[in-house]
């Protein structure tokens, strides 16, 4: 990696949310795999200079909520 510079990961937005999947009943499914895949991506960055993670999925949340 370059000196001096970052790497951003996004966290995915709770793709449950999504109009197809509340449509088609697969909105917990799809939560708990974007949890799932979240955590990951979140795991890899922690352990890596320079990198860091963005999470859309609380922040989205939070907006859904209000």
């Amino acid at each position: 990696m370059v000196a001096g510079r970052r790497v951003f990961v996004v966290l995915c937005h709770n793709w449950g949310r999504s109009p197809f999947y509340v449509a088609q009943g697969g909105s917990q499914t799809m939560n708990k795999r974007t949890k799932v895949w979240d955590a990951f991506v979140a795991k890899q960055a922690q352990g890596r200079q320079n990198v860091g993670a963005v999470d859309l999925y609380t922040a989205l949340e939070y907006v859904f909520a209000n």
